[in-house]
């Protein structure tokens, strides 16, 4: 996964979640769930989550941030948190959207400009992928194929598997995604082109060893 999708996922999960907790005091939601009563700067009142029976008032909400906190279960932060634990929630983007749902509250869309920007970046992207993916192409066809093209002694069979392989090797439509891969540090591409030059090195050094009729010389004691 790209970091730049999980840096977007964070960000428009901040910014509904903000959306929600300015649209909806915590006092106007938690006072529904449980009799809330004033002591000092803050609202007290039984602890309204389910799996806390709150014999001694421990639910405590402070107004004037919209937080609160229960000093029974040792629980709370905000709004979102307050309905994540009320209704035993997996992630808090389902708590984000539970709420909206809820509530009737529609969630903020992004807009035109910012669509805009996101598709100049994505175009710049794949240029960029394009580009990395040419000269990866070329490498590693000089490293992984070549050396067994030199390996043909004739010239004329030499330039054509040359023509043949290169042209083989440059159509393959994924060296974009390739590089893109790479760069991620995606392992299953790494180890894949690991594999490729080892493969490519033990094949090379056996066609060698065949054509000079396997008579290495004989190393030193």
């Amino acid at each position: 996964m790209r970091e730049s999708s999980v840096s977007e996922r964070r960000y428009l999960f901040r910014k509904n979640a903000d959306y929600i907790k300015e649209a909806v005091p915590l006092i106007a939601y938690a006072g529904g769930l449980t009799d809330l009563q004033k002591r000092g700067g803050t609202l007290v009142g039984r602890c309204p989550l389910p799996d806390h029976a709150d014999n001694t008032p421990s639910f405590t909400v402070w107004p004037g941030n919209n937080s609160w906190w229960c000093f029974g279960c040792g629980r709370g932060t905000d709004l979102v948190d307050l309905y994540y634990h009320l209704h035993d929630c997996s992630e808090m983007w389902e708590a984000v959207l539970g709420l909206s749902l809820e509530l009737g509250i529609e969630l903020p869309c992004r807009s035109e400009a910012w669509h805009r920007a996101t598709r100049r970046k994505a175009e710049y992207r794949d240029v960029a992928y394009q580009v990395l993916g040419n000269v990866l192409k070329r490498r590693l066809f000089k490293t992984l194929v070549l050396p067994y093209i030199n390996l043909i002694v004739d010239s004329e069979e030499h330039e054509r598997e040359l023509d043949r392989s290169w042209r083989e090797w440059a159509d393959w439509w994924r060296w974009p995604s390739l590089a893109e891969d790479l760069i991620a540090g995606n392992m299953d591409a790494l180890g894949a082109i690991s594999a490729a030059k080892v493969a490519a090195d033990r094949l090379a050094q056996e066609t060698t060893s065949a054509e000079s009729g396997g008579l290495d010389e004989p190393s030193e004691a």
